[in-house]
């Protein structure tokens, strides 16, 4: 007998091959990242990364990670965090052992952004605002490409939004 003529055969193989084409479509969307934590696993999307009033930010995904130890608040006032090189952490309050959602904001190129630039970055999760954050850029350097990484404390150990939203906006002084 034919093994591949028994329907069981044929409901595996087409099973596998709806997989397959689910893997690929998530691959070619790069806007869906996993992570494990403690075994257990979470899908999030990143629905959209808006920059108002400015072609000269770069922002890239860096993930989620675990947070292994308290720090507070350094970016939540304006003008915020100077933004440099060495890409210093912008965060809401991180709590040990919540989830954080991890990003970084650069200029595009070393001369993008010039002496005293602002910005107001507003992160959404599930479409609720969990936090503003600001950076400056006091000190333009023109051979460095300057900016900041961002972490956003979660407030949960476990689960928490699916979507996340960040919003860059240049500003013209401090609101």
């Amino acid at each position: 007998m034919d093994v591949l003529g028994r329907p069981e055969v044929r409901f595996v193989a087409a099973s596998i091959a709806l997989v397959l084409v689910g893997i690929g479509l998530l691959l070619v969307s790069g806007g869906v990242d996993t992570f494990t934590v403690t075994g257990s696993t979470q899908r999030l999307a990143v629905v959209e990364e808006r920059f108002t009033l400015d072609a000269d930010v770069l922002f890239t995904l860096e993930g989620h990670e675990l947070q292994n130890n308290d720090r507070p608040s350094n970016a939540e006032a304006c003008p915020g965090r100077e933004a440099s090189g060495n890409h210093p952490i912008i965060r809401n309050t991180l709590v040990s052992g919540n989830l954080v959602y991890a990003a970084r904001i650069t200029e595009t190129v070393p001369t993008a952004w010039p002496l005293d630039r602002t910005y107001k970055v507003d992160v959404f999760g599930d479409g609720v605002l969990m936090t503003t954050l600001y950076l400056t850029n006091g000190n333009a350097s023109a051979n460095q490409q300057e900016g900041v990484s961002m972490k956003v404390d979660l407030g949960v150990a476990s689960g928490g939004p699916t979507s996340f939203s960040t919003i860059v906006t240049r500003l013209n002084g401090c609101p």
